[in-house]
């Protein structure tokens, strides 16, 4: 029952930035924007405010950019329900106050690669999101999963896989107690995830823009 009440929540959170078009983060951004770069805000959901909070960071949400057939920014992103392509502004506006930072690969991207990886994006189009955040699951996706991916697609690795065992020993102050509910009892140490959080604070990347990030 959490699980659903989360995954309706998550539809709502998505559903408030469809009411505006092209907010002042997204006009900003697109001034830096560039193919291959990866968006990270912050969701409005209590189950991702969780995660920001336990991985000890503002960001709880990521998706990178390409062109569509159109000549248009758009984000491809694993979420509720599935991954899927959303438009640039409206993928931004869903974050909670705003909040965004744009990240990029420091030493640079080839068109080859950026080719690679939107090949890569497109066949995890459509997979079901991962509640569970199980990065060996191949049917399934979650959204820095989704990246980390596309990025190993041209033999980088973004961020760092590892165990939620790893996580609790990083972060030994977190209150377990809602992710005992979330698993039903039964948190899974052992299972290999990551999370934005790895990937934000990755030094092969290099931030080009922030908007009403402390």
């Amino acid at each position: 029952m959490i699980k659903l009440l989360l995954s309706i929540s998550i539809l709502l959170s998505s559903a408030m930035g469809l009411a505006q078009t092209d907010g002042p983060a997204c006009l900003a951004a697109q001034t830096f924007i560039a193919e291959g770069d990866v968006v990270f805000t912050s969701n409005h959901n209590y189950l991702f405010r969780r995660v920001e909070r336990d991985t000890m960071t503002w960001t709880s949400h990521t998706g990178q950019v390409f062109k569509n057939d159109r000549n248009e920014w758009v984000i491809y992103e694993s979420t509720w329900p599935k991954s899927k392509i959303t438009p640039l502004c409206e993928f931004m506006q869903r974050s909670y106050e705003d909040r965004a930072e744009i990240k990029r690969l420091s030493s640079g991207l080839t068109t080859s690669q950026i080719r690679i990886m939107k090949m890569a994006a497109t066949r995890q189009l459509g997979l079901s999101y991962d509640q569970g955040f199980d990065y060996d699951d191949k049917k399934t996706s979650f959204c820095s999963k989704f990246i980390f991916n596309n990025y190993s697609a041209i033999g980088i690795d973004i961020g760092q896989l590892h165990t939620f065992q790893a996580l609790l020993d990083e972060n030994p102050d977190m209150d377990i107690s809602f992710w005992k509910v979330w698993y039903l009892g039964r948190i899974p140490y052992t299972r290999t995830t990551i999370t934005p959080g790895d990937l934000i604070r990755d030094n092969k990347f290099s931030t080009v823009f922030k908007y009403n990030i402390d």
